[in-house]
């Protein structure tokens, strides 16, 4: 199990804990990306974010299924936008608006009319 989540505090990956599944791992490339993540948790600590340099995601912290849970429920409920790239241009800056529209534009390829039969 694994998503991605791209929200208008930044790019998370969230992965189930390798050795205890009642665990989830939620990674970063940016520090800042998963402490804004768990600063949508009350109970969860931005203090806790660890650094592996060589990592593919270099930030990262274990969480409960259940704080993870209710800090995607928050960031869902607080959506008050239309337009998420504008949403994050305004909140990141033009520079990380720019690369989701990239990651935008590389998914328009999942299009069912640009599909293959």
């Amino acid at each position: 199990m694994g998503m991605w989540l791209l929200f208008d505090g930044g790019f998370v990956s969230i992965v189930a804990h390798r050795e205890n599944k009642a665990l989830l791992c939620v990674r970063g490339r940016v520090r800042g990306d998963v402490e804004a993540f768990c600063k949508r948790s009350v109970i969860a600590d931005p203090k806790g974010v660890i650094e592996t340099l060589d990592a593919d995601y270099r930030f990262r912290v274990v969480l409960d299924r259940g704080i993870v849970t209710a800090a995607v429920a928050e960031i869902v409920a607080s959506m008050d936008y239309d337009n998420f790239k504008t949403r994050v241009a305004k909140s990141q800056g033009i520079a990380r608006a720019n690369v989701y529209h990239d990651v935008w534009a590389d998914l328009l390829t999942l299009d069912a009319r640009h599909e293959k039969r």
